[in-house]
């Protein structure tokens, strides 16, 4: 935010802090071309909005800062302004999964065949150690606790 910007939008935060809304909503609207897209100001520029009897746009400003980030404040004020916010995509989380294959390997000592889960058991690993385990199979350890 440059330094024009912090300026216009410390008056519209202090006007909004007087609940003096048709202040904060003319310095918002002086400045609509600079809004920043950065989810905490559309929120503030959301509920301006609102509580300046500007619905419309509060959902517009809403939707915006919703599309940048899933936060309790946007929903909350999705829910005052009862609208559904698309949200952002989800970022992938790869997670490790762990195989213990002790049992298998037991199993296999003790008897020398297999049966059904011992079969469901192999062909997982089996996956993993042919890198056939889907895009995140690297992330698949077999484990042997002594």
């Amino acid at each position: 935010m440059t330094i024009s910007a912090a300026l216009w939008h410390h008056a519209a935060t202090e006007a909004a802090q007087q609940r003096d809304w048709a202040a904060a909503l003319h310095i918002l609207e002086m400045h609509r071309a600079d809004w920043p897209e950065e989810p905490a100001f559309l929120l503030n520029a959301a509920h301006w909005l609102r509580m300046a009897g500007h619905g419309d746009r509060a959902n517009e400003a809403l939707l915006r800062a919703a599309a940048l980030e899933d936060s309790f404040g946007i929903a909350e004020e999705a829910h005052i302004l009862e609208i559904t916010p698309a949200r952002p995509p989800p970022q992938p989380h790869p997670a490790t999964i762990l195989l213990d294959i002790q049992d298998l390997l037991q199993f296999l000592h003790e008897t020398g065949n297999i049966s059904g889960i011992q079969r469901v058991q192999l062909g997982i690993l089996a996956a993993v150690l042919q890198g056939r385990a889907g895009p995140h199979g690297a992330d698949c350890i077999a484990v042997f606790p002594a």
